[in-house]
């Protein structure tokens, strides 16, 4: 049998247990906020970047398309500074098309219209 003292202090150690597991939680719930707000956004980014890209996915072209490498000049000169990094085709005939270029540490997807 546990005496009294024995009870006290085990009632003492489960409530000093419990409260830093409250102060624990108090203070993780903010991160697992932050990471499931952030996971989400993820988790949804190709359907968030087709909204953002569909005004420019129906353009009306007319005429011959210009070349890649005059829509890379044409997105550099639209950036001042920057450096070509990358080229994603056009989806469709009517779609601009997406040039990613470069200063320093940032990238900047530019759309160009490619009549």
């Amino acid at each position: 049998m546990e005496t009294a003292q024995q009870q006290v202090a085990s009632q003492i150690w489960y409530r000093t247990v419990w409260r830093w597991h409250f102060y624990a939680g108090l203070f993780c719930i903010p991160f697992v906020m932050w990471l499931a707000v952030t996971g989400s956004i993820y988790l949804y980014k190709p359907q968030i970047e087709a909204l953002i890209d569909q005004p420019y996915d129906h353009l009306a072209i007319t005429g011959q398309r210009a070349s890649a490498a005059a829509e890379v000049d044409a997105a550099l000169k639209a950036v001042p500074g920057a450096s070509f990094r990358a080229y994603e085709l056009p989806q469709t005939f009517q779609s601009a098309a997406r040039i990613i270029v470069g200063r320093k540490s940032d990238l900047i997807r530019v759309y160009v219209n490619p009549a």
